[in-house]
């Protein structure tokens, strides 16, 4: 009884969390040199902290890039860096203000640090999206 009880849940589980291909591109590099660090986060508790999924991109020479995740369906948000100098993280001044460019899904700004989740947050349901991220460049 107990078993067909686990199972029953396990087959409603997976009928309710259908994964889902997302596309992500990215967009206004510039320079175009370096990589795109990307990481997507499912909850606002982990926004920023530790993200559900990520990877690392080159830079083609128009500035873009594009990267394929497999994820349940489900809100997301994501930040990227675009990693100019490809030394794995986001660079600051002695001030601690960032100085290489970066970006977030649904257009998001950040004000004296990130966007909180729920402005960049998005539903992702769709077994197929695509995202397109502009990267809004540092002040230097």
């Amino acid at each position: 009884m107990f078993r067909s009880i686990l199972y029953a849940a396990a087959c409603i589980i997976g009928i309710t969390a259908q994964a889902a291909d997302l596309k992500v591109s990215i967009v206004g590099a510039k320079p175009a040199t370096g990589q795109l660090l990307i990481s997507i986060f499912d909850r606002s508790e982990t926004w920023m902290k530790t993200p559900v999924a990520s990877q690392t991109l080159n830079v083609a020479a128009d500035g873009s890039s594009m990267g394929t995740f497999s994820l349940p369906s489900g809100t997301y948000a994501i930040a990227l860096i675009h990693d100019a100098n490809g030394n794995g993280k986001m660079d600051t001044n002695a001030l601690g203000i960032t100085t290489e460019a970066f970006g977030f899904s649904n257009g998001a700004r950040a004000r004296f640090g990130p966007p909180a989740f729920t402005k960049a947050a998005f539903q992702l349901t769709d077994p197929c999206s695509h995202l397109t991220i502009s990267i809004d460049r540092a002040k230097r």
